[in-house]
């Protein structure tokens, strides 16, 4: 028997991922569209060039979730135990193009068992519902189970994040232009976390270091931290994502912190310097 964990690059797993459990993985990629270019969020993205572009552009950009067909393909070729794991369905169709894809090859390969998992989230938290499956792929518990243990993890998964650039909101007509500008111009950050799948501001502090220290106090709201394993995203800004992971380390009796980059799709939302933390 055969097992395949899958993900779309949101997880910021474009790069690969090499599962423990012998299972196979594959990052099934997102699209970012600037005006006539078109980003493809996998390991060849340079997410430099493709934040230059928006930057330059005064029109919105565009996301486009991976078509059915795509994940479609990726089932095909997958093993005899599949488990996908997708943003946040409030965000973006990648969940429900998943979904339509695992009818069909079901459809046509009845003997494949597919399970999609709406993270209900982005970044850190699909990667650490991704190794959560490769954990439990390690033990001979049967599918129906393992799905149901992803499941319930996926539940008790958290995400915060801090921005400091709003233009992708401003662009995208879900910030008022003129209140943007102001925001930028007084050294506004924002401070938000993620509820039943979609993203909520909580805060508005001025300064990095006070929007720093919000967003650690969320984290103590939204859960209990003890043995928790957190992940922090950010765009080009590794001095701050070690600040946070280090205020995070001091504070809460937590299991690990790791820092990672922003692919493709993360960097679209929280733009320059923006934080995404996953526990």
């Amino acid at each position: 028997m055969s097992r395949t964990i899958l993900a779309d690059s949101s997880a910021n797993l474009a790069h690969g991922y090499t599962p423990e459990s012998g299972a196979s993985f594959a990052s099934i990629p997102l699209t970012i569209r600037v005006d006539e270019q078109e980003f493809v969020d996998d390991k060849k993205l340079d997410v430099d060039e493709m934040i230059k572009a928006f930057e330059a552009y005064d029109g919105p950009a565009r996301t486009a979730c991976p078509s059915p067909e795509a994940w479609a393909k990726a089932f095909k070729e997958g093993g005899d135990e599949i488990i996908a794991v997708a943003m946040s369905s409030k965000l973006s169709g990648t969940y429900n193009s998943a979904l339509i894809a695992k009818q069909m090859v079901e459809e046509e390969m009845p003997e494949k068992k597919i399970h999609v998992v709406d993270s209900e989230g982005t970044a850190g938290v699909e990667e650490l519902i991704v190794k959560k499956i490769d954990e439990l792929y390690k033990t001979d518990k049967p599918f129906e189970e393992i799905v149901e243990e992803v499941e319930n993890f996926k539940d008790g998964t958290r995400t915060v994040f801090t921005l400091e650039k709003f233009d992708n909101l401003i662009k995208n007509g879900r910030m008022n232009k003129l209140i943007g500008k102001v925001a930028s111009r007084l050294n506004i950050r924002v401070v938000g976390g993620g509820e039943n799948g979609e993203l909520v501001v909580y805060h508005k502090p001025r300064g990095s270091s006070r929007a720093y220290d919000k967003l650690l106090d969320e984290m103590g709201k939204k859960k209990n931290m003890e043995g928790a394993d957190v992940i922090v995203s950010h765009t080009n800004n590794p001095e701050g994502a070690q600040v946070i992971a280090e205020l995070i380390e001091n504070n809460y009796p937590i299991n690990s912190v790791i820092i990672k980059e922003n692919g493709g799709l993360n960097s679209f939302y929280s733009e320059d310097n923006g934080i995404i933390v996953g526990f």
